[in-house]
């Protein structure tokens, strides 16, 4: 496909139905020879969601995890404990200790405030 402005809005409208026909980005990958990006754009533009049950974990279920993982990370609990117990990635477990304002554990078991706090940098 050339990817002119028409050919792409055609494009583009195709993925928009066949997504909403239940179909997954791969079977759209092989049908129309286009890109995961390109499928993944147009779900995300079009408001398509993931259908039920193709979703890994609920909306719900995720804000119940993350509220767990910031009880846990209150009580001094490792990243990697909390990975290990709810496999919460550690990228979302910085996410949340800064948005709660948690501070780091350092190794030898000292609490620091959080640098806006005027506390060491670790």
């Amino acid at each position: 496909m050339n990817n002119l402005p028409e050919e792409r809005e055609q494009r583009d409208e195709q993925i928009a139905e066949l997504l909403q026909d239940g179909m997954t980005i791969e079977e759209i990958k092989q049908r129309l020879q286009t890109s995961y990006r390109a499928v993944a754009r147009v779900r995300g533009q079009s408001g398509i969601a993931v259908p039920v049950g193709r979703t890994r974990r609920s909306r719900e279920e995720l804000d119940d995890l993350e509220e767990q993982a910031v009880t846990m990370l209150r009580a001094g609990a490792t990243q990697r404990e909390i990975y290990a117990s709810l496999r919460v990635s550690p990228i979302t477990q910085t996410r949340l200790r800064k948005v709660h304002r948690i501070p780091v554990q350092p190794r030898n078991g000292r609490k620091t405030p959080p640098a806006d706090e005027g506390g060491p940098l670790l």
